[in-house]
């Protein structure tokens, strides 16, 4: 889709996923001075869009407003080719999407300028499933302001999903690191979000 664009894949331990160790592999050997953190599962139509035209007006961008979660055999048309934009406009739940809902801030495709990433980077004792995207936003938030936001969407392709305590949460240490990030981004200043992100 894209093929000016440098596209560089960063792995990770996959018996201890940590999404900054594979961002950090990913960025080895890079100069470019604009990126895009992109999970490996996922496809937004608008992420041209939120390169141009949300980083001339804000310090980093998100192409999209609504996730949606592919079935596992919509998953297999566009992996043997059926190409994204011929889904239907609305979910059909059960069809072609097992859900839609709104995508946070953090999550999946985040583009931004690459010395923003080295002031405030991902947190690398996120290990495991959950918690790092949206800590991350709201280092993000607190530190340098709201993202532009487009209004396309994001595409999640079907996998097995990962191990996890619970459906919305992640190990108690994940847990711990999120909730100390979510007190330091409502705090009346920036000081605990800077301490915290000199922690890493």
């Amino acid at each position: 889709h894209l093929p000016d664009w440098g596209v560089r894949l960063g792995h990770g331990d996959p018996d201890r996923w940590c999404k900054a160790e594979a961002v950090a592999a990913g960025l080895v050997g890079s100069t470019a001075d604009v990126i895009v953190v992109h999970d490996g599962d996922l496809w937004s139509p608008g992420l041209a869009v939120a390169v141009a035209e949300g980083l001339t007006r804000r310090a980093w961008a998100v192409p999209h407003r609504k996730v949606y979660r592919l079935t596992r055999e919509a998953t297999a048309d566009v992996l043997a080719g059926s190409p994204l934009s011929m889904r239907p406009a609305a979910a059909i739940p059960g069809e072609r999407y097992e859900r839609v809902h709104d995508g946070f801030l953090g999550g999946g495709i985040v583009a931004l300028r690459r010395d923003l990433y080295d002031r405030i980077p991902l947190d690398p004792r996120f290990v495991g499933w959950g918690h790092e995207d949206e800590s991350w936003a709201w280092a993000l938030r607190k530190l340098s302001g709201q993202p532009w936001r487009g209004e396309d969407r994001l595409y999640h392709l079907w996998h097995p999903p990962q191990e996890r305590p619970s459906f919305t949460r992640g190990s108690d240490e994940s847990w711990a690191l999120r909730q100390r990030y979510r007190r330091a981004f409502v705090a009346q200043d920036r000081t605990p979000m800077l301490r915290l992100l000199a922690e890493v």
